[in-house]
Order: structure tokens, then C-alpha cells, then sequence
């Protein structure tokens, strides 16, 4: 229990940030879904086109492969990942 009381504080920023990141994943997520749907009704072939091919791609490509692509990949455009205590 000494511990738990100890890093109280992290766990906390820890809950909070977890559920920050889980409501703007939320919104972007229904941002970005809501515009494929409507492209992928829409007259407009090109627009029909674009979204059905996104959506084949995502659906195609296993998410571990994206997973192990962003770990490994970003830091080689300059973004690396750090943990702080």
C-alpha cells in the first residue's frame, strides 16, 4: 500500500491524461468517420473513390503493423517518445 500512496500523484495524472486522449481520440474519430460515410455516399466519384479506398487500405493493414510502424517510425521523423515519472 506504501507504494500506491507513494506515486498517488502519477496514477492520477496518469487517469486523467488517459481519459484527456480518449475524448479527443473520440471526437477525431467521429470528425474523420462522419466525413468518410458522407464521401462514400456521395455523386461525386472521385470523393466515392478516395473514401472507399482509405477505408479498404485501413481495413486491409493489421493494427499491430500500424502499431510497430508508429513506434519504430516516428522517431525517425523527429518524434520520440519519452516517459516521465
Amino acid at each position: 500500500m506504501g507504494i500506491l500512496a507513494h506515486y498517488q500523484g502519477a496514477f492520477l495524472r496518469g487517469i486523467g491524461l488517459t481519459l484527456v486522449l480518449t475524448a479527443v481520440s473520440f471526437a477525431m474519430a467521429l470528425v474523420l468517420g462522419s466525413l468518410l460515410a458522407v464521401m462514400r455516399v456521395s455523386p461525386v466519384t472521385p470523393l466515392r473513390v478516395a473514401a472507399s479506398g482509405y477505408v479498404g487500405l485501413m481495413r486491409s493493414i493489421p493494427l499491430l503493423s500500424v502499431v510497430v510502424l508508429f513506434i519504430l517510425g516516428l522517431p525517425k521523423v523527429g518524434s520520440i517518445f519519452s516517459i516521465q515519472a
